[in-house]
């Protein structure tokens, strides 16, 4: 119903709650990338995170799954958001408009479809994981 729609802006709002907490900054860089494959060669995908030179928090890893950068990306995501705890703020920088766009705005949408989309669930592990994880 057009009565019960609500804005991206609110949804993601209701996904993630306030931003209120004036706590330490972690930066992570993430980048996924993919080799398509070919009739005898399967296509392989995998990401990276990196902290810093030197960082014990820098990883790198496949994709789960169906091999593409799309899965890379948010698994990408997941690792760094596994290895902070939740009471910290974490800016990523990204070359991903997808990440970007999805975490940001389509997120909050999502919840409200109840995760109805079976290519959701990287997204949807993200932001539990951020709902849940944070500590406030």
């Amino acid at each position: 119903m057009l009565a019960d729609a609500i804005d991206p802006r609110t949804s993601t709002l209701r996904l993630y709650g306030e931003v209120y907490a004036n706590t330490a900054v972690h930066t992570v860089y993430i980048s996924a990338s993919e080799k398509k494959g070919n009739a005898t060669v399967p296509t392989r995908s995998g990401f990276g995170t990196f902290w810093g030179p030197g960082s014990a928090r820098n990883a790198s890893g496949c994709s789960p799954g169906k091999q593409s950068a799309t899965r890379a990306i948010f698994a990408g995501l997941y690792k760094a958001l596994s290895s902070i705890d939740g009471n910290c703020t974490l800016r990523v920088i990204t070359s991903s408009e997808l990440l970007i766009k999805t975490m940001n705005y389509w997120a909050g949408k999502m919840v409200s479809e109840q995760w109805s989309s079976g290519n959701n669930y990287p997204t949807m592990a993200a932001a539990v994981l951020i709902t849940t994880s944070r500590g406030w």
